[in-house]
């Protein structure tokens, strides 16, 4: 039995209370016989949380011969730690809808980005730690934003980063709307966490963006009038902007005025091609791309990356071997990426079309590589600037008034401990 002596992997679970998603990985590891013999150890600032998911995870811990433990600190999650799975969110939602009630009582919406700053913050001190006590794991990010969170720990030092969005259960939908085996699809993408695009989009080798066309001219406008609860991938704005741009958003449009952080952009190839007949090349590896839940692609990322398995799936990775063209080879994109034998390679896709990498990716790009900037040079100044950059001049006047009442705000730990003291 693998589980006697010195346990086959390491795996800290921190965050196990900031989400539910957290929960939802257990069962998908134990599922893994692999895992046989591993040790999970479960960590949350709250003492409640965590013993409540020691309790459930227990239940699948015995069958599995996986040994869970719920830890206090995360300096004891991360100790000696081969693969850590970041799904903090700290503050939990409470701590966002404040962010989001201090902005708006100043006249400042989501662009003000305090919670992206906060978790940037936040996501400095975790790569910090992880660089004393697990340096040679990987690092599995799920909370947003991923990208920046990703860069922020390549920047200090951690070379083993993965990010890991929701973006394969949101392309199983189109597909399970669209009526198309995904075992005969080829998808490629391109992007960052919040703007991806799909540069291919093939069915048995052909173009199938016709039939999204033809799909949306059809049924589009009923469906999208019908509400929905939860994720809706064509909503009406959703395919408004695919009309405009060609482009097709998985989360809220860009420029609609509402952006959750879920926002996802699919670019089909050629959308006004009638016939579709034309078979294409694709430019990626021939295996199939895992669409399922994300629980499920994190614990099969692990097993690729800890056993001798392999797999494709959708990740946030380093632009190794320039994966997009003219993008900056240490950037991190979400893209289709190959896993196994203990590393992740990116796959070849496409140039965005000059219209939608000008327009959205290249200045949420660069927002992002502001804050980055900021937060590491935990620089007020510079987080100023970052707020002020979207505002009109009237708001801007009140951006020093917001940052002050944001940074005396109790639940401001991690900005104030950076800006006072350090990590």
């Amino acid at each position: 039995m693998a589980n006697q002596g010195v346990p086959t992997k390491i795996l800290a679970l921190a965050g196990v209370g900031s989400l539910a998603f957290p929960w939802d990985i257990i069962p998908e590891i134990c599922d893994i016989a692999a895992f046989a013999g591993s040790e999970i150890r479960l960590y949350e600032d709250d003492a409640k949380a965590r013993e409540e998911c020691l309790a459930y995870a227990q239940g699948f811990g015995g069958p599995a011969h996986i040994n869970f433990t719920a830890v206090r600190s995360l300096e004891e999650a991360l100790a000696g730690a081969d693969y850590v799975v970041n799904a903090s969110l700290p503050g939990g939602a409470a701590w966002i809808k404040i962010q989001r009630s201090l902005a708006a009582s100043q006249g400042f919406g989501q662009d003000s980005h305090l919670e992206e700053s906060y978790q940037m913050a936040y996501m400095l001190y975790f790569s910090r730690l992880m660089k004393r006590y697990a340096p040679n794991a990987w690092l599995i990010q799920v909370t947003r934003p991923v990208s920046e969170a990703c860069k922020i720990a390549q920047r200090e030092g951690l070379e083993r980063v993965l990010g890991v969005g929701p973006s394969p259960a949101y392309l199983s939908q189109i597909l399970e709307i669209l009526r198309l085996d995904p075992a005969s699809m080829v998808i490629n993408t391109v992007g960052l966490n919040n703007f991806t695009w799909v540069t291919d989009f093939l069915f048995d080798g052909r173009n199938a963006a016709p039939l999204l066309n033809v799909w949306l001219d059809r049924e589009g406008l009923a469906y999208a009038q019908r509400k929905k609860a939860g994720y809706d991938p064509f909503a009406a704005e959703k395919f408004a902007h695919f009309k405009t741009y060609g482009a097709l958003p998985l989360g809220y449009a860009p420029g609609n005025g509402s952006n959750d952080g879920n926002s996802r952009i699919y670019k089909l190839a050629d959308p006004q091609d009638a016939c579709g007949a034309v078979r294409v090349k694709p430019r990626l590896m021939a295996d199939n791309l895992r669409l399922c839940t994300m629980a499920r692609n994190i614990a099969e990322i692990i097993q690729c990356l800890a056993f001798d398995s392999k797999g494709v799936f959708l990740a946030t990775t380093r632009n190794d071997g320039q994966a997009l063209p003219a993008f900056p080879k240490k950037g991190f994109i979400e893209c289709t990426a190959l896993v196994g034998g203990g590393a992740v390679f990116p796959g070849k896709v496409h140039d965005l079309p000059p219209e939608v990498a000008i327009k959205f990716f290249l200045p949420y790009w660069g927002v992002g590589e502001a804050l980055a900037d900021a937060v590491q040079a935990a620089s007020e100044d510079l987080l100023l600037m970052n707020m002020t950059a979207d505002q009109l001049d009237g708001q801007a006047k009140g951006a020093k008034e917001l940052f002050d009442r944001w940074m005396a705000h109790p639940g401001n730990v991690y900005m104030k401990k950076l800006l006072t003291e350090g990590f």
